[in-house]
């Protein structure tokens, strides 16, 4: 029995008009792992918190001290600076372009990537071509099928990727088994409420920002129509859209610790950001002062929640495997 959200509804209805009745009925007729797929296979421009360059810029700040660097560099400045024949690993890597930006790093002598979705890959290996990375081995298939060798990696990289999994245990001991002794997890993921459940007041601050935003900002991907208010969503929201999204979040970070060590973990926020932007993203891609003020508004925002006391609902972090 799933159980119906007001957002449910809402949400089902924009779905429907911006993919037509065939996405409904498809999602009823695939298996577990095929309905995870075809959440993925389609792109529909930008509608994610991400998709906005300040966004980035300031998660870049958070996580390297420098809005224009993003982590790979990070990484690989502060960990393999003096490594060479390097392997790692990415597990979900989508669309490939963390693994990329890894791969232009001379040090590594194979990356293999890992995603269930045959269009993300394929979107992968166009632009590995496309740069002539050739140390990049994309491969379609789930991570639980993948039988990855004891002590093999120098890197495993989990880009949003742990929040899809349903036996963390199994997973993260598998990992730590094939991380070689010196090797490092890095970790950048949603780590909050399971299914998307969103706090009250985290809710409540939301919807009280939704509604003083100008109507401009509102506006849905592929639609006309005003985004008005942000609901928990309900089961049969989550199963249409994608059934493995936050299975087990909540128990990510106490999982990591039990498996790794900390060397460094970094509270990059996402609790208003997330919610907010989604579906409306592509209104915030511009540079005037007026966008510009209004994203620094709700930046400032999201700190003063998190400073309050809130955990933070995404998290970047770098870990040694526990002997």
């Amino acid at each position: 029995m799933y159980f119906i959200s007001p957002g449910d509804a809402i949400d089902l209805f924009f779905r429907i008009k911006e993919r037509g009745y065939g996405y409904l009925f498809t999602k009823f007729h695939l298996q577990y792992d095929k309905i995870v797929d075809s959440a993925w296979a389609g792109q529909y421009g930008a509608y994610n918190w991400l998709d906005i360059p300040s966004v980035r810029r300031r998660l870049n700040s958070i996580i390297t001290g420098d809005p224009v660097i993003a982590y790979p560099n990070y990484i690989m400045h502060k960990y393999f600076a003096h490594r060479k024949e390097l392997k790692m690993i990415s597990l979900g890597c989508g669309s490939g372009f963390n693994e990329i930006e890894f791969a232009k790093n001379a040090v590594f002598s194979r990356i293999d990537a890992l995603d269930i979705s045959r269009n993300r890959i394929m979107s992968a290996r166009q632009k590995a071509s496309a740069e002539q990375i050739t140390n990049i081995n994309f491969m379609i298939g789930n991570v639980f099928d993948y039988a990855l060798k004891e002590r093999c990696y120098d890197l495993i990289l989990c880009q949003s990727f742990l929040h899809h999994c349903r036996d963390l245990q199994g997973l993260l001991e598998k990992l730590r088994i094939s991380l070689k002794p010196d090797g490092l997890l890095v970790l950048n993921d949603y780590v909050g409420p399971k299914r998307f459940q969103w706090r009250k007041n985290q809710l409540i601050l939301v919807n009280r920002i939704l509604g003083q935003i100008p109507f401009a900002y509102k506006i849905r991907t592929h639609s006309n129509t005003i985004k008005s208010k942000v609901y928990a969503p309900g089961t049969l929201r989550m199963f249409l859209s994608d059934p493995s999204e936050a299975v087990e979040s909540h128990k990510i970070l106490s999982t990591v610790r039990e498996y790794f060590r900390v060397i460094e973990e970094k509270r990059i926020g996402g609790n208003i950001l997330h919610l907010l932007f989604k579906d409306i993203a592509q209104n915030f891609l511009g540079y005037d002062e007026k966008t510009k003020n209004l994203i620094q508004w709700i930046f400032e925002l999201e700190d003063d929640f998190l400073k309050s006391g809130n955990e933070s609902d995404f998290i970047f972090g770098v870990y040694k495997p526990r002997s």
